[in-house]
């Protein structure tokens, strides 16, 4: 594996408490490795930040943002991405 991955898992999370560490533990546990977890907060207010920060694996990234829609959201996934290809 490279410092680029071949894939760029985006997830764009707002008051997403109840299903993030599902959809986390899911991608941790593909059997394909090369990937980064692209998790983009949308302004939440709940715990799905703290539900993030609790993994330590450092193919997961977090990044924040003040809350600007899911559009907007995905778009600044887009934007992030460092990964060949893009799963949404």
């Amino acid at each position: 594996m490279s410092n680029v991955p071949l894939v760029t898992v985006a997830v764009p999370v707002h008051n997403g408490e109840r299903f993030l560490a599902a959809c986390i533990e899911s991608v941790l546990a593909q059997h394909f490795q090369d990937w980064e977890l692209l998790l983009v907060d949308d302004g939440s207010q709940d715990e799905s930040p703290r539900i993030a920060r609790r993994y330590a694996d450092p193919r997961i990234r977090i990044e924040t943002q003040a809350q600007m829609g899911q559009t907007a959201t995905r778009n600044r996934a887009t934007e992030l991405a460092r990964g060949r290809y893009l799963a949404v």
